[in-house]
C-alpha cells in the first residue's frame, strides 16, 4: 500500500521509525547509484565517528579516488552535540576539496545543518519542509538546491561524477515510496493522530482533509 501523501510522508520522521528508515534510504540510494554508475565508479557505505553512516562514489582507479560524498541528515546531525560539530567538521572538509557533497535533508525538526544558506533558500522558495543541497567540487557554497513541501513530490537529484562523465540521476521520491511500502509502514503508522513532530497549522489543515479523503481518520 503505497503513502497516502504525494511526496515525503511526514509520519516517517517519527523517532519511532526514523531509525530504520535512515538506514534504508542509505541502503536504497547505495542500490540505486550502483545501478546507474558507469564502469569505473562504486558506490560504498561508509561510517564514520558517532556511527554516521553515509555514502561515496568513488572511481576504481588506483589509487581509488572518492568522487561524490551523499549524507542522509539524521537527527544526530542536526542537533548540537558530539555527531553535529563532527559532522560540520565533515562538511568543511568536503566543500575545500575536490570531492562533490550531496546533502538530503527530510527531517523539518532540528538546526538547518546544510552548507547551503538558509536566508538565501528562503528568499528564493520561500518555506520548505524538505531540502537537498548538491555542492560541485570546489564550487564554495555555491550549489543547487531542492526544496519542497509535504505537499510536493520529492525530486529528482543530480549526482555528479568526473568531468569526462554526466550525471546520474537519484529519485529520491521512488526510494521513499518503496522504503514505505517495503517496511509496510501503513500497519504501524495511526494516521488518525497528528505526526511527529507536528505540522505548520496551514498543512495540518491540508494533511487532515487529505487524510479524511483517503478514509484514514
Amino acid at each position: 500500500m503505497p503513502s497516502p501523501f504525494p511526496g515525503m510522508d511526514p509520519y516517517m520522521e517519527n523517532p519511532d521509525h526514523w531509525r530504520g528508515i535512515h538506514l534504508s534510504l542509505i541502503v536504497c540510494c547505495f542500490e540505486s547509484l550502483n545501478r546507474s554508475l558507469p564502469p569505473g565508479f562504486v558506490a560504498r557505505i561508509e561510517v564514520r565517528e558517532v556511527r554516521q553512516r553515509f555514502v561515496e562514489i568513488v572511481e576504481l582507479a588506483v589509487p581509488e579516488r572518492v568522487i561524490t560524498a551523499i549524507e542522509i541528515l539524521s537527527p544526530t546531525n542536526k542537533t548540537h552535540g558530539d555527531g553535529y560539530a563532527e559532522y560540520r567538521r565533515k562538511q568543511k572538509e568536503y566543500i575545500q576539496s575536490a570531492t562533490h557533497l550531496l546533502e538530503i535533508d527530510l527531517l523539518r525538526a532540528g538546526t538547518h545543518t546544510v552548507a547551503a544558506s538558509k536566508s538565501e533558500i528562503e528568499a528564493l522558495f520561500g518555506h520548505w519542509d524538505y531540502l537537498v543541497c548538491l555542492h560541485r567540487a570546489q564550487s564554495g557554497l555555491h550549489g543547487d538546491t531542492w526544496p519542497r513541501t509535504i505537499r510536493q513530490v520529492l525530486p529528482q537529484v543530480l549526482v555528479p561524477l568526473t568531468e569526462a562523465h554526466p550525471d546520474v540521476r537519484l529519485d529520491l521520491q521512488s526510494i521513499v515510496s518503496r522504503i514505505y511500502e517495503a517496511g509496510a509502514l501503513e500497519r504501524s503508522i495511526d494516521y488518525t493522530l497528528p505526526p511527529i513532530p507536528a505540522l505548520r497549522p496551514d498543512d495540518a489543515t491540508w494533511a487532515d482533509a487529505l487524510l479524511q479523503s483517503q478514509g484514514l481518520r
